[in-house]
């Protein structure tokens, strides 16, 4: 395991990546969207996302706008917030492995929040504590 990225979940990416531009300098932000149909949900909705990634100070950070799915994971994020920093992340090179620390966490009282595996052998969780807490993003 190692740590990979720092993510936000925001209501409007262009303005956080125009703060983190005349606040720290302009990075070179790499912009996708990415469709989440029902099919590859493990837990939780279908949706579509837009990220915004860059390099900032030596680590990579992803903006996570949310642009479909109103009751998705990510929509309910923005709406019941005002977004900023959601989660850590932390990359795996194997499912296997991802999934012992997923059951590592669960059974100390983490709870998966949000799971998916948009591309076949690349689940992504999301789990956080009941009380609220970050969340805790990891990856294959």
């Amino acid at each position: 395991m190692k740590f990979d990225h720092i993510g936000f979940i925001v209501k409007n990416g262009k303005k956080v990546t125009d703060f983190f531009d005349a606040m720290l300098g302009k990075a070179d932000w790499k912009i996708n969207d990415y469709t989440f149909t029902q099919d590859c949900m493990i837990v939780g909705n279908a949706f579509v996302i837009r990220t915004y990634n860059a390099i900032i100070g030596g680590d990579l950070l992803e903006i996570i706008e949310p642009l479909e799915g109103d009751d998705s994971y990510f929509m309910q994020c923005v709406e019941n917030s005002v977004g900023g920093m959601h989660h850590l992340a932390y990359a795996f090179t194997d499912n296997d492995t991802c999934d012992e620390k997923v059951e590592e966490l669960k059974a100390k009282g983490y709870v998966v929040i949000h799971a998916s595996e948009r591309v076949k052998g690349h689940k992504t969780y999301y789990l956080s504590l009941p009380e609220g807490s970050p969340a805790i993003e990891l990856k294959v």
